[in-house]
């Protein structure tokens, strides 16, 4: 989370700006900038009401800057507002919907002059192993297999990562990703959204069987 966070600060402005957080699970990323930023608004969207639950009660340092927690599908939120920056980390490559809806809604929730930030896995042959083994693991959803998966992460991931970590992320260890992207698949449907990529950086996997994404900077022109 960091690494992102660190990302966007080098390259956007967020004090007074309004942010939406599409997938924010327990807000991690909300209460991690409002600390450092003032933002104008933030709200975060969660198809988990739990998730909602838990985001709201791990509130910190938010002060008196507007920030929100709905229980709301992406792909059918509706509101007047418009954000200057519209943020998704590791979710939207699971949406049932096309590159191209996903695209137009995010423009619908940016302003004329916004930005949209967001994280998707790689089109890579290491993914493609990954999303194959994760499709093995979803037929054998035991006890004793989940203990071994926190074990190899342990073991063999990124140094610091937690148990805790790991089984909060376990629910995506048996899902895949509908798709990979790669940049020049995604310059070509932006474009088509009147919107420009402004730059990409590569985030690694943190464990054995996590994907390793691209996050991508677009702005609306």
């Amino acid at each position: 989370m960091a690494r992102v966070i660190g990302l966007i600060e080098a390259r956007l402005p967020l004090s007074g700006r309004s942010f939406l957080d599409i997938g924010c699970g327990k807000g991690d990323y909300i209460w991690a900038m409002a600390q450092k930023h003032r933002f104008g608004r933030a709200w975060g969207l969660d198809v988990s009401a739990e998730n909602i639950r838990q985001a709201e009660a791990n509130g910190r340092a938010g002060g008196d800057q507007e920030i929100r927690f709905l229980c709301q599908d992406f792909l059918a939120f509706e509101t007047p507002l418009k954000f200057d920056l519209v943020f998704s980390e590791s979710v939207l490559h699971y949406l049932p919907a096309s590159l191209e809806t996903i695209l137009g809604r995010l423009c619908d929730l940016t302003t004329p002059d916004g930005w949209i930030v967001f994280s998707w896995c790689r089109n890579s042959p290491a993914n493609w192993l990954r999303c194959a083994v994760r499709r093995l693991l979803a037929l054998f959803q035991l006890g004793p297999l989940e203990e071994t998966i926190i074990w190899l992460g342990l073991t063999f991931g990124r140094r610091g990562l937690s148990r805790e970590k790991i089984a909060s992320s376990m629910v995506y260890l048996f899902q895949t990703p509908r798709r990979g992207l790669g940049r020049a698949a995604l310059e070509r449907a932006a474009e088509r959204q009147g919107l420009k990529l402004m730059a990409v950086d590569y985030i690694p996997s943190y464990s054995p069987l996590a994907l390793d994404h691209n996050i991508f900077f677009l702005k609306r022109i």
